[in-house]
């Protein structure tokens, strides 16, 4: 699974709920420090993302991201 905006309230949930269910989720952020404010949301909501969760950093800017 792809989510996009999981950073924010609603993406942070569904992330949580994906790795609870056992999906392999993969997250894109804009800036690596990101990545925290995903792991701190899915500790609060006890759900172990190990091996079941990827980030990927988007460049929205470019072309390439």
């Amino acid at each position: 699974m792809l989510v996009t905006g999981g950073t924010g309230f609603l993406g942070s949930h569904s992330v949580a709920r994906l790795v609870r269910e056992g999906y392999r989720t993969r997250v894109t952020v804009r800036e690596s420090g990101q990545q925290a404010e995903v792991l701190a949301a899915l500790r609060q909501a006890e759900a172990d993302p190990v091996g079941r969760l990827e980030f990927v950093l988007a460049d929205l800017g470019a072309d390439h991201g």
